[in-house]
């Protein structure tokens, strides 16, 4: 059986920063998204000129994709937004339990009170 190695702790700040880095740029992921749909109905906008008359359905039809578009990612940002902050709860929950050792264990009140003695 292979010796476990441990990762130096050089190794273990490199991983962490690494870990970082991509949350933060993952955290701009949502702004760029209607950013992108904003641009392409830009595009869209400038082409209208540019059609001929048959071209006019499929601009609509182009028109109500980005419309369709847009709406859900409105609705999956709103999801994943939601989703994360339960994924924090859940584990600010977990890690407290483990921290604090065993959960505490509560007794069920009596079903007759205790006659004094």
């Amino acid at each position: 059986m292979p010796a476990t190695t441990r990762a130096t702790p050089r190794a273990s700040r490199r991983a962490a920063r690494a870990a970082r880095d991509r949350t933060a740029r993952g955290a701009d992921a949502p702004p760029r998204v209607p950013g992108t749909l904003d641009a392409v109905q830009v595009d869209l906008a400038s082409l209208r000129g540019d059609l001929g008359r048959g071209a006019g359905d499929l601009r609509r039809h182009l028109a109500r994709l980005l419309r369709d578009a847009r709406r859900d990612v409105a609705k999956t940002s709103t999801l994943v937004v939601r989703d994360l902050g339960r994924l924090q709860r859940d584990l600010v929950l977990a890690a407290g339990v483990r921290a604090g050792g065993a959960a505490v264990r509560r007794t069920a009140a009596r079903a007759t009170a205790r006659r004094p003695v």
